[in-house]
């Protein structure tokens, strides 16, 4: 009978998942339902203490090693030596710089690099690619879904920089680094009758850069500053709002040949552990492509947009927080 109520819940819940995965539901309710394997023979009291002690002291060696998909990432475009810095552009920005010793700093985050006698100081914000979606699914509906970035791209490029003096405060998710502010929340300003979508959009991303640049500025007064950025992920298809990034920040950016990202430095690292690659090789198999200069007859009107957007949080924080 219990069986029996069993297979009917199964049922019930196989048919209200969507079209496309009940296959791999049926697939994972069997496998829970087998039978463990049962335990292998006991081994000898020193052979079980000799696999126990290298078990310790592999766990030992990376216990405190970055588990996130990010530090692969980082590995992929060739994030290796101290000074050099990963800014990855995902649903969120991520950025990681690798350092000869630890910055201690609380508004950045700290964890042992991948590598022996490295460190790595993380920071990112709380939304990036998220924040393009949430515009195109409330403003761009009426586009293709497979040619709205391509037409809100385009409609970025015919707003001048500064966006015609919008500004915006991505933070439509708290922030993380360097406020590490779940009450901030997100601000467009600046808004007037002749203001078009494009310049909207233009804004939104130079609000995301805005925010990068206060994340460098962070790793500048931390004493940390990067020799070097290296741009990674989807949003570098997006060549407006990569230069947005250079030219607000004053950084180049390089972009490697592929941005696969964490899938192939995972892979590259399965290389250099079983001897097939150094960890220099990955100039190599991961050469530069490009790279993205910032504009500098730009610098005064994004030094004003910088301090413009780090008043506007100020000015507002407590009401954010009692909002």
């Amino acid at each position: 009978r219990r069986k029996s109520s069993e297979k009917e819940k199964d049922k019930a819940r196989e048919q209200a998942l969507p079209n496309g995965i009940e296959q791999d539901h049926r697939q994972a309710l069997a496998r829970s339902r087998r039978r463990p394997k049962p335990a292998p023979a006991p081994e000898s009291s020193a052979t079980a203490s000799a696999c126990r002690a290298r078990s310790f002291s592999a766990m030992a060696k990376g216990w405190n090693r970055p588990r996130i998909d990010a530090a692969a990432e980082a590995v992929s475009v060739g994030v290796r030596r101290p000074g050099q810095m990963m800014l990855m552009y995902g649903s969120t920005i991520f950025g990681i710089e690798v350092t000869a010793e630890p910055v201690q700093d609380p508004r950045l985050w700290y964890a042992p690099w991948l590598f022996a006698g490295q460190h790595a100081s993380m920071s990112g914000l709380a939304t990036s690619g998220t924040l393009t979606r949430w515009f195109i699914d409330n403003f761009a509906r009426e586009l293709d879904p497979h040619e709205a970035m391509g037409v809100l791209v385009r409609e970025a490029a015919a707003s001048p920089p500064g966006a015609r003096g919008l500004v915006v405060l991505p933070y439509f998710s708290g922030e993380r680094t360097p406020l590490h502010d779940p009450h901030a929340k997100g601000m467009i300003f600046g808004l007037h009758l002749t203001h078009g979508r494009g310049d909207v959009y233009r804004a939104l991303i130079e609000g995301i850069a805005y925010g990068v640049r206060h994340i460098l500025e962070t790793y500048d007064d931390a004493g940390a500053n990067p020799e070097s950025v290296t741009a990674v992920g989807g949003g570098t298809h997006n060549p407006v709002w990569l230069q947005a990034v250079s030219d607000i920040t004053g950084r180049a950016q390089a972009v490697r040949h592929n941005s696969f990202g964490a899938s192939y430095g995972n892979a590259f690292l399965a290389a250099v552990g079983v001897g097939d690659a150094d960890a220099g090789d990955i100039d190599t198999w991961n050469p530069v492509a490009r790279e993205i200069q910032p504009d500098a007859s730009l610098s005064s009107l994004y030094d004003a947009g910088s301090g413009t957007y780090r008043q506007l949080y100020a000015r507002t924080r407590e009401l954010m927080r009692a909002g």
